[in-house]
Parts: C-alpha cells; structure tokens; sequence
C-alpha cells in the first residue's frame, strides 16, 4: 500500500497518519504542567463558576462537579437471575420420579467402580 511500511503502518509523511495525538505523554506528565500553570486560586474560581452553571440546571457543570467530588459513576452488569437457574441441567429438567429412576440406574451402574456413593440422597 502507498504511504504504508510493510506492516501497514502509516510512513513518515503520509497525510493521513495523524500520529500519536500525546506524543507518548504519559497522564502525570499533562497533570504536571496543569498544576504549573493554573494556580489554586484560578482552579477555585473555575470550581465556583461551575457551581453557579450547575445551580442554573446546566447539565454539563454538574457532570463536571460531579465527577470531580464523588469520581465518574461505574458502570455494573445485573448479574442476578431472579432467584432462577442460569441453565438447567437434564436432572432439573425431570420430575422426582424420573430422577429417583435415573439415579438409581446410575447407582447400579456404578457399584463395580469402587467410588460408588449413595446418590439417591443427592436429592433436594
């Protein structure tokens, strides 16, 4: 491809490589600089301004302060089922006859093996 090196990656010069928008910058190295430039009185009218915005109704000033005091909101997956089976297995899927029936057959089947246990009163 033309403006591409043998990866696929965009070459030095190419228009539409756009590059690394941080330049590599790591987070604490903005941080830094935004607590050289703005004092704390500066941040503090900012914080004001903002309050005044979100006592107006504007959304963005809350998000803002919001974010700011208490921290983003986290995002959660329900993971409850209601108190019902995620899936069901084939001796949930039998009345108590047909598993008495089945694990008795299973008992029996399994008598030669040594490691049988009572599996009939493996029944709630």
């Amino acid at each position: 491809m033309e403006g591409r090196d043998g990866k696929g990656r965009f070459i030095k010069g190419n228009k539409c490589g756009h590059g690394t928008h941080n330049s590599g910058r790591k987070p604490e190295e903005y941080r830094n600089i935004f607590k050289k430039i703005v004092t704390f009185d500066q941040w503090k009218l900012v914080l004001i301004e903002a309050l005044e915005e979100a006592k107006e109704g504007d959304d963005k000033a809350r998000k803002f302060l919001a974010d700011y005091l208490i921290g983003s909101p986290k995002q959660f997956v329900d993971l409850t089922t209601m108190g019902k089976k995620l899936f069901e297995t084939p001796l949930d899927l039998m009345n108590a006859e047909q598993r008495s029936e089945y694990l008795s057959k299973l008992a029996t089947a399994l008598s030669g093996c040594g490691q049988c246990h009572n599996l009939e009163n493996t029944e709630q």
